[in-house]
């Protein structure tokens, strides 16, 4: 299944509540407006009637400004929903002099009270304890540098789920099952109304863990390695763990009476979290290994070409012709800082069998030129 008719199934419960909170929309807004018009009829005035703002369950396009706005009157927060996430990524921060639309983002994952002053506004737009959901999908190469960005702290805050990637995958006749989606469907829904009962009643629910379910949390978070480079997301993941649990805890308790999660949540909670770790890392080794596989294809390819067409960059140390590192950077530049990186992968193609270096004595090395080269049969 491709991403949008993936995401499509998933939406399916939030469709039919956002047109059910549409059609309610519509309602309130057209007794207020024969409410005005009554007031004016009457001569009344009509600044004490009751401006009535829109529900909505998700967005498909907003403004920070639009957003912040949306959440201070939806107390169980909304949904971004974006069929490709790089467009919301490339318009984050369409504000360049200190707009901060990303920090904002970062916020609003926090939690934390948000109040955004823009230039041209004379009041403030504020929001207290929001909930917002960012949910989408995005093509690989904008995803690559998305995660490259090692700085703004954002790619740890999102779930990752990375299918197989398997480009030629045959034609399934299996669907999913209608009573499994009709039984999926009503549970979202009766979820979602339980929940708005409870905001609207000003009612809090909290839960605590059992023991058995805090000691396995707690076990589960000593498999993860001392990792630099991933460590920013093993915290997050840690704490994300429980709010999973939370939710497959009101999933199976709608009514809220049952307060602690019990070991078996806690367990399914640690499967899902250890599926979507997994999946964060796979796509550092897909990207990690498309690279290399990128730069072996691209050099190789160049050096074909310049064995084929006997170029003047061939040089000739004790007998064997080939090209040195140097000049491979200094024509591919956009490609190599340094001469190290070109000589990189040149040791990547001598693992694959595609060439090799000449082996020279460190007193050769002072008088003869270290080349790469291609065996004949790459290019002849």
């Amino acid at each position: 299944m491709k991403k949008t008719p993936a995401m499509k199934c998933v939406f399916s419960p939030g469709e039919l509540i956002q047109k059910k909170l549409r059609l309610s929309n519509i309602q309130n807004q057209n007794e207020y407006r024969k409410k005005i018009k009554e007031a004016k009829k009457n001569k009344e005035d009509v600044r004490t009637i009751v401006k009535p703002v829109d529900k909505t369950l998700y967005l498909s396009d907003t403004t920070i400004e639009a957003l912040i706005d949306v959440l201070g009157y939806n107390p169980l927060g909304v949904i971004i929903k974006k069929d490709e996430l790089n467009q919301l990524f490339n318009s984050l921060n369409a504000y360049k002099n200190g707009g901060g639309d990303l920090e904002t983002i970062l916020e609003l994952y926090g939690q934390e009270d948000v109040t955004l002053a823009r230039k041209g506004r004379d009041f403030m737009l504020q929001t207290n304890t929001p909930y917002l959901n960012i949910v989408g999908g995005i093509q690989l190469k904008p995803l690559k540098d998305f995660l490259s960005n090692k700085e703004n702290g954002i790619k740890e805050r999102f779930i990752f789920a990375v299918p197989d990637m398997n480009f030629k995958s045959e034609y399934s006749h299996h669907e999913i099952n209608k009573k499994n989606k009709e039984i999926y469907n009503k549970k979202v829904q009766e979820i979602f109304y339980e929940s708005l009962k409870w905001i609207e009643a000003d009612k809090e629910f909290s839960c605590s863990l059992s023991d058995e379910a805090k000691e396995l949390w707690v076990e589960w978070q000593k498999t993860f390695p001392d990792d630099n480079e991933h460590g920013a997301m093993f915290e997050k993941a840690i704490a994300r763990a429980l709010k999973i649990a939370l939710i497959l805890h009101v999933l199976k308790n709608p009514d809220r009476k049952n307060k602690v999660v019990n070991e078996q949540t806690m367990h399914n909670a640690l499967l899902m979290s250890n599926y979507f770790v997994n999946s964060y890392l796979k796509l550092f080794y897909i990207f990690e290994n498309k690279e290399t596989e990128d730069l072996a294809n691209h050099a190789k390819n160049w050096l074909i070409r310049c064995f084929k067409s006997n170029s003047k960059l061939i040089k000739i140390s004790r007998g064997n012709a080939g090209v040195t590192a140097r000049d491979f950077q200094r024509h591919n530049k956009s490609k190599y800082k340094n001469s190290d990186e070109a000589t990189t992968v040149f040791e990547e193609l001598e693992r694959r069998g595609i060439g090799y270096f000449p082996h020279l004595s460190e007193e050769q090395k002072k008088n003869n030129p270290v080349i790469f080269v291609l065996h004949k049969n790459q290019y002849e």
